[in-house]
């Protein structure tokens, strides 16, 4: 094992917003991402494990999923973030495999969720976490008027700012600690650089805007919230410009693809790219990541570039198969197909939503209600047909069930291993 490889995760990245996944929508968001696609390898049905990071992140990073002995309240920040670290420790991490077979590794991460206090630090000899350092991290001038307005009424945390500051992170600030990270890790060597751009509150500096401008940016941030905390639908026009300052981060992500690549040797290293889930934006009476499993909410995209292989993935795979994949990558392995699966199986925190993608339908199941769609002919998921389709909600309801018999008894085996070392 050889080849240098940087895995980048980028939050709240929904897959038709880019090119090489849906290229008749014709947005232009991503013309890096579709080139490194175009000659590497890229994946258009990659489904997310979960709604969310904390759902999703800790089973692309082990290959497992979660197993909850017991239901905490949702404001219980500390357990939650304890059942992610559990979760770290429990199963190997791609870190942890890559470390064993004498790679040097390192991680510069933006998400809040995935810190040393949940776990992700493990198998890294380096780990970074920008919310850890006091560099500015973002150029927006809504964060800087507020810090220097609270560092002077000697208020640095009134109303909780030092945590909600952590959501205005910018690939920019963190540019030169990426490039630090990558330059000091002997090789071979794995870095996971974690971006948070496309994240609420879809703050983009000026020189990635294109069409909002400073203030159309900031009154999406507030429409945004006033929505989560309304039982009002937003105006069509809010919605348009919550829409519109979205894809401007996402052509900030792009831009930084292109700048890394620039200041890469050509050829190394070995690029994967991936979101840890996707982003509503009303589609379904939601936005931004709620917990559901509509196809905006896990629909993901996934490149690998820089190997040997150049391809187009249309069948569907699963971020489970991410360890596997990377570790391939590793190897200079690649074969693509490998990774697909006839069922992606995706969960809510806690498992409180369930759903199965295959052979064209989607079934998602709550404790209250279940859902049917034919993905082929409604793409959108707007008709439930779970009643007309009985065979094929039987099939689905029973593949779940197959699921969770399965992970119980890896969850019992992972058990009694641990209890042994």
């Amino acid at each position: 094992m050889s080849e240098n490889i940087v895995l980048v995760t980028v939050d709240c990245l929904r897959a038709d917003h880019c090119g090489f996944v849906d290229p008749e929508r014709d947005l232009d968001l991503t013309p890096t991402l579709d080139r490194m696609a175009s000659e590497g390898i890229g994946f258009q049905n990659a489904v997310a494990p979960g709604p969310r990071t904390p759902s999703s992140a800790p089973v692309f990073s082990t290959g497992a999923f979660y197993q909850y002995r017991e239901q905490c309240p949702e404001q219980d920040w500390v357990a939650r973030r304890a059942r992610l670290a559990e979760h770290l420790t429990r199963y190997e991490t791609i870190a942890d495999r890559l470390s064993a077979c004498g790679y040097s590794t390192g991680s510069v991460t933006a998400s809040p969720w995935t810190s040393v206090d949940t776990g992700f630090d493990s198998g890294f000899d380096r780990f970074v976490e920008s919310s850890a350092n006091d560099r500015a991290y973002s150029e927006s001038s809504l964060v800087a008027g507020v810090d220097g307005v609270l560092s002077r009424l000697n208020a640095e945390n009134a109303f909780n700012w030092k945590t909600k500051r952590e959501w205005f992170a910018q690939w920019t600030g963190l540019y030169e600690e990426i490039q630090t990270a990558m330059a000091e890790l002997s090789e071979p060597y794995f870095l996971w650089v974690f971006l948070l751009d496309s994240h609420q509150p879809y703050i983009t500096p000026r020189r990635y805007r294109q069409e909002t401008s400073a203030l159309e940016m900031y009154y999406s941030v507030a429409r945004y919230w006033h929505g989560r905390d309304s039982d009002d639908p937003l105006p069509e026009h809010a919605g348009r410009s919550i829409r519109r300052a979205y894809r401007d981060t996402v052509r900030s992500v792009d831009a930084f693809f292109a700048r890394f690549l620039d200041d890469s040797p050509k050829g190394d290293p070995t690029f994967i790219v991936m979101a840890d889930h996707g982003e509503a934006h009303g589609e379904h009476g939601t936005y931004g990541h709620e917990r559901v499993l509509y196809e905006e909410n896990i629909r993901v995209p996934l490149v690998v570039y820089g190997c040997d292989t150049s391809e187009t993935v249309t069948e569907q795979l699963s971020l489970s198969q991410l360890p596997q994949i990377v570790f391939d990558s590793a190897d200079s392995a690649l074969t693509p197909e490998q990774y697909t699966s006839d069922f992606c199986l995706s969960k809510t925190e806690f498992d409180r939503v369930k759903s199965v993608r295959g052979h064209g339908w989607k079934y998602i199941v709550t404790p209250d209600t279940e859902e049917l769609y034919n993905l082929t002919e409604d793409s959108k998921e707007q008709h439930n047909i779970v009643s007309n389709a009985p065979e094929v909600t039987d099939a689905l309801r029973k593949r779940l069930q197959h699921h969770e018999i399965t992970e119980s008894e890896r969850r019992q085996i992972v058990d009694r291993i641990s209890s042994v070392l």
